[in-house]
This record gives structure tokens, sequence and C-alpha cells, in this order.
């Protein structure tokens, strides 16, 4: 009797260890990036609405603004590549003052390049922490 009862409870216990469900995982909250999850959940669902139509506005912004920044990246790039097939071409004529102008050209473009790149970095980040500086105003931060 005891074996049984003992048999009985090892198998109710091992059933239940394999046929339990798994935890239901959380739903995440809306969360907004630079923004403490604290203040965000202890905002009133007002001002929970009201952040976060603020960051999707904000973000918008942002990604208009990273996209014209590129756009500029871009055309640098091209006019680069334009002055390497120039840099080519004048190798193959053997003018080497039309080489060594060509040379302060590209170099003078890849500059251009790398400050428009570090611009795009700073302004987007400037952006992000205003965005920032703003929703955190709005939930009372």
């Amino acid at each position: 009797m005891k074996a049984k009862v003992m048999s009985l409870a090892l198998i109710l216990a091992l059933s239940n260890a394999l046929f339990a469900t798994p935890p239901v995982p959380t739903k995440p909250q809306p969360h907004i990036k630079g923004v403490l999850p604290e203040v965000f959940n202890n905002a009133s669902f007002d001002k929970k609405r009201e952040a976060l139509k603020a960051d999707f506005k904000e973000r918008e912004a942002i990604d208009k603004k990273r996209e014209e920044l590129r756009g500029k990246i871009k055309a640098l790039e091209l006019e680069k590549k334009i002055l390497e097939i120039n840099l080519q071409e004048a190798k193959a004529t053997r003018d080497d003052t039309k080489i060594n102008a060509t040379l302060a050209q590209i170099v003078q473009q890849e500059a251009k390049i790398s400050q428009e790149k570090a611009k795009e970095k700073q302004i987007i980040a400037e952006m992000e922490q205003s965005a920032i500086s703003k929703i955190n105003k709005i939930l009372g931060y």
C-alpha cells in the first residue's frame, strides 16, 4: 500500500513536470530609447501616450535628417570615384601634373567625406538627446 501511494505520488509529480505549461512570457512594455523604464511606467496613461507620439515624431525627423545627410555623403563618394577614374586616365597618359593634381583632389574629397560623416554623427546625437529631453519633460522627469 505504501509503495503504491509512493509510486502514484511519483507518477503524479512526473506528469505535472512533463505536462506543465511553460511560463507565459510577459508582453514587453512599450519603451522609449533613452528614457528610464521606471519613469515611463510611473507616468500617467495620458503622459505615456503623449510621450510615445512625441517619440514617433522625433524618430521620423531623425530618420529624415539621416537620409538627407547620407545623400550628401553618397554624392561626395560619387565625386571621389569620378576623381579616381580621372587618376587612372592621367596615369595612362603619364601626365605627372594631372596625376598630382588629381591625387590632391582625392585627398580633399576624402577629407570632405570624413567631415560629413562626423557631422552626421554629431547632428543625429544632438537630435536624439533633444528628443530624450523633450520626452522626459513630457513624462515629468
